[in-house]
């Protein structure tokens, strides 16, 4: 016989391990929703919402979900700031929908807010307008985590 199980099974492995698709850790990274969701601010950078992951999530689910219901949303997002500038550093056509808690639904205000994403539907990001200003579009960006609570300083020892 010229090639044995042995072989045969770890020349398999071998060629299954080569023609598998790599896990790509960055870019999952990239279309993750934050665990402690996003921060809107303002042009003046105070903080003018925070939304959680759960809100954002939400609102992802139901874009897809409203995807092919010819409705106004979710709609093309340009991906432009107001120089021009790329929001998202992200290939092909992105989708806006509005991000509000609960989410919306027909005949509701969009708000300002909005879950940016692909083309398959997975995350993005999220973007808010600043009402007055000429509606200017800007990313919102990850929430810092929470700060741990600082430990109780020891009792010091008596003298």
């Amino acid at each position: 016989m010229l090639l044995n199980f042995k072989s045969a099974f770890l020349l398999g492995l071998v060629t299954l391990s080569v023609a598998s698709p790599t896990f790509d850790l960055e870019a999952r990274k990239k279309t993750t929703i934050p665990v402690d969701g996003v921060v809107c601010a303002r042009s003046d950078g105070t903080v003018s919402k925070t939304w959680t992951q759960a809100q954002i999530r939400a609102s992802r689910a139901q874009a897809d979900a409203l995807k092919n219901d010819g409705l106004t949303y979710p709609k093309k997002f340009s991906n432009k700031d107001a120089r021009g500038n790329a929001i998202f550093n992200s290939k092909g056509q992105l989708y806006e929908f509005p991000l509000l808690d609960p989410v919306w639904t027909v005949g509701t205000a969009p708000g300002p807010s909005r879950v940016i994403v692909k083309s398959d539907y997975s995350y993005a990001g999220v973007t808010t307008k600043n009402a007055g200003v000429g509606d200017l579009v800007h990313k919102c960006e990850n929430a810092p985590a929470p700060e741990a609570p600082e430990a109780e300083p020891a009792a010091e020892a008596a003298t």
